[in-house]
């Protein structure tokens, strides 16, 4: 499952990309930030 986490103008300075969720019965429900490449912050 991914979700946006910050895809559009954002004033708090985080990074712009998605959490990539990964659910399985062995390590339970995981993420991981994946940001996108070429975006700068906010200033």
């Amino acid at each position: 499952m991914v979700n946006g986490e910050t895809t559009s103008r954002n004033n708090d300075r985080r990074p712009m990309g998605f959490r990539l969720w990964n659910v399985d019965s062995k390590n339970g429900l995981r993420h991981q930030f994946v940001e996108l490449e070429g975006m700068t912050k906010a200033k």
